[in-house]
């Protein structure tokens, strides 16, 4: 969270100033990799997912912080001037770098977006590149979809 608080105003910056070719292809690029790597870990799947630093046997704790800062920094840029980054680079993140399991990602990708999607939105409506209206009435319909998809994902295996 607090290295995506640095990240998004930087992001939301960016998108303001990059052409909209590069950004649909970035956004593109991050879609294909990330997809192939889930589908590469789904395929492939062991009982226990390698990772980075394993949760119990983390043996440096500054350097966990310090990676899960820059980490932040890096998803609260990319989730702002792309519009994602919970599912697509924070859960991937949480899985193969900390071992966390699927389940675990998912609710700590919501709770890190939090302030990233606070921050990012109002950035990005101050330099108007967001529409607050669109967004509203999205933003309810994607309430009770997340409440639906909690669900879901509970009755499902990692």
């Amino acid at each position: 969270m607090c290295g995506g608080l640095i990240g998004a105003p930087l992001g939301a910056r960016l998108t303001a100033r990059l052409p909209e070719r590069l950004l649909r292809l970035l956004f593109l690029g991050v879609l294909l990799v990330t997809g192939a790597q889930m589908l590469l870990n789904a395929v492939f799947s062991r009982s226990q997912t390698p990772s980075l630093f394993p949760g119990p046997s983390l043996t440096d704790p500054i350097l966990v912080v310090l990676l899960a800062f820059l980490l932040g920094v890096l998803i609260g840029a990319w989730s702002s001037s792309m519009g994602m980054g919970g599912g697509i680079l924070t859960i991937p993140a949480l899985v193969l770098i900390f071992g966390v399991n699927q389940h675990t990602a998912a609710g700590t990708s919501l709770l890190v977006m939090i302030p990233n999607t606070l921050v990012g939105s109002f950035m990005h409506l101050r330099q108007q590149t967001a529409s607050l209206r669109a967004g509203s009435i999205m933003g309810i319909g994607a309430f009770f979809g997340a409440a639906i998809g909690i669900w879901m994902a509970l009755l499902m295996n990692d």
